[in-house]
């Protein structure tokens, strides 16, 4: 299980993972102080993975955003230096969500620093 928060700065919106519990996954392990990976939505899934692969970037981690299968996603791991790329599948109803979080941050008043999503997406 993990928990995620979301930050907005500007067009960079930012997505905090905490795991719980010890099973392997692409976000357990020591801190290193650098990122961890950056993500790329698109609605061309497979034509985007097979691009990056093809390129020698592997596959560490697949799954589903909420177990939807049209909310693919994958981390893919370089061979050299540098941080993952999660590759995100994003149609319209999870591009809304993103939006949401970008306008609530765009109109934030200072107060309740910390809010629930699902207040905000509602």
């Amino acid at each position: 299980m993990i928990s995620v928060a979301f930050a907005q700065a500007g067009p960079v919106q930012v997505e905090l993972i905490e795991q719980h519990g010890d099973t392997q996954s692409a976000y357990l392990g020591r801190a290193s102080g650098n990122a961890h990976h950056v993500a790329v939505w698109t609605r061309e899934y497979d034509r985007d993975v097979d691009a990056y692969q093809a390129r020698g970037l592997g596959g560490v981690q697949w799954g589903t955003a909420s177990g939807k299968q049209d909310e693919r996603f994958v981390y893919l791991a370089p061979g050299g230096p540098g941080p993952m790329i999660e590759v995100v599948e994003v149609h319209e109803p999870k591009a809304r969500t993103y939006r949401a979080i970008a306008e609530a941050a765009r109109m934030y008043d200072g107060s309740e620093p910390v809010r629930d999503a699902s207040l905000i997406l509602t």
